[in-house]
Parts: structure tokens; sequence; C-alpha cells
């Protein structure tokens, strides 16, 4: 069988991310600029240090749909564990590329984000 195209392109992609990563970064920035409202998921309800996992997911459900899936398509395995925010564990250099990643997005700046973030335990 012939290599799927993808697969070869994402090899490349990954084996010479140094080369891509600030333009990659900045294309997701401007991307999210325009299609999300960054203004309207900029409130915060629940104080960073006092997050659980009941306040997270009531936070979800008022956070517009797109925000929503742009969080659960770059840091989840699966849609629904956006929600599923008990128990969730992450090793400490997954967590400091994922703090890494919400920093160069301009998502660390964002109440939702940190807060997903708070729901990991960090082993």
């Amino acid at each position: 069988m012939k290599k799927d195209p993808v697969v070869v392109a994402m090899g490349f992609f990954i084996k010479h991310y140094d080369k891509w990563e600030e333009k990659f970064i900045a294309f997701l920035r401007d991307l999210m600029n325009q299609v999300l409202d960054l203004h309207t998921v900029d409130h915060q309800e629940v104080a960073d240090e006092d997050i659980t996992p009941v306040s997270f997911r009531k936070e979800v459900l008022n956070v517009p749909y797109g925000f929503v899936r742009f969080l659960s398509s770059y840091f989840c395995s699966e849609d629904v564990d956006i929600i599923n925010a008990e128990n969730r564990t992450i090793n400490k250099v997954e967590f400091e590329k994922m703090l890494d990643i919400g920093q160069k997005l301009e998502l660390d700046k964002i109440p939702i984000f940190r807060h997903f973030c708070a729901t990991y335990n960090v082993k």
C-alpha cells in the first residue's frame, strides 16, 4: 500500500518543527482571532485557585462552542475529555509544553484556559 501523503507531510512537519513552529503558532493565533470571539471568553466567574471539576464544567457550558472545540481539539485526546475533569493526570513535561503552547497562543490570558490547565494533576 502507498503511504498516505498526510502521514508523510506530518512526519516532515514533526522532524522540522523548529523551522515551522513560529509560522504555525502565528497561523493558529490569527485563525483564533478571526474565527473565535475571544472577548466573549474573557470573563472569570471563579478565581484560578478555586477551580474544581464541577465549576470548570459549568464554565465550559457558558463559553462559546467554537472555543470549547478548539480546546478539546488541540489539548484533549477525545472531545468528551474537555468535561471529564475528574482525575486528569499529566506528566510535568507535557504540562509545561501545554502551558508553553498556551502562552504562545496567548491563551494564558483567558480564564477558561487557565482553569482547564488547573484541572490537571501534574505527576
